[in-house]
């Protein structure tokens, strides 16, 4: 069907199957790279992601993702598959009960996910939105297929470039001049107000 009416660009809500969905792809000899996705974090740091996604289909390129194998690790904050030791999560569930007690001046009746955007203490800097987990935009790696696989091993071929886009991009980083013969698109963040 992809090649048949030459498809180029599949945008979805994709569920659970969204890190799953390029291996399958590229076992049918669809050459598929993820052109963007959503990550986020909870307030009390858990690492999550939106079940959207956009891909590129058939078209070798250079797609530079906001979160991308750059970020594919847990050494600093800014990793995707940072975890925050025991005792920092207690102390963010502890800090949340003293807002949630605290009297609040601005109560919202709108039924938006609550974006808190990039905290702005340094220790919590670490570029991912901060949103509530029960605001219904995605679930914790951890549930995406396939199951029973760390996060780094169902990640990784979900944002490794499609041989042909990787080839596409050693061929643009060799040349001296700056050539337009490619595709390329490059994921910005979202705003911190929706």
């Amino acid at each position: 069907m992809f090649i048949q009416y030459k498809i180029r660009f599949l945008l979805g809500d994709f569920n659970m199957m969204l890190f799953d969905l390029v291996p399958r792809l590229r076992e049918r000899n669809i050459h598929i790279d993820c052109a963007a996705w959503f990550s986020w974090r909870s307030p009390i740091g858990t690492r999550m992601a939106d079940s959207c996604g956009i891909f590129a289909i058939n078209t070798p390129g250079i797609y530079k993702l906001h979160r991308g194998l750059d970020d594919l690790h847990e050494e600093t904050r800014k990793g995707i598959l940072f975890k925050l030791t025991t005792q920092q999560v207690e102390e963010k569930i502890r800090a949340q009960n003293r807002a949630r007690e605290a009297p609040s001046a601005a109560s919202s009746s709108s039924s938006r996910p609550a974006v808190t955007g990039h905290e702005a203490d340094a220790e919590s800097d670490d570029g991912f939105p901060v949103i509530e987990s029960k605001q219904g935009l995605g679930q914790h790696l951890a549930t995406y297929l396939p199951k029973n696989v760390e996060p780094e091993e169902k990640l990784r071929p979900f944002l490794s470039p499609d041989p042909h886009s990787a080839a596409v991009a050693a061929m643009q980083q060799s040349r001296e001049s700056r050539s337009d013969g490619c595709f390329k698109a490059r994921q910005r963040p979202l705003l911190k107000e929706l």
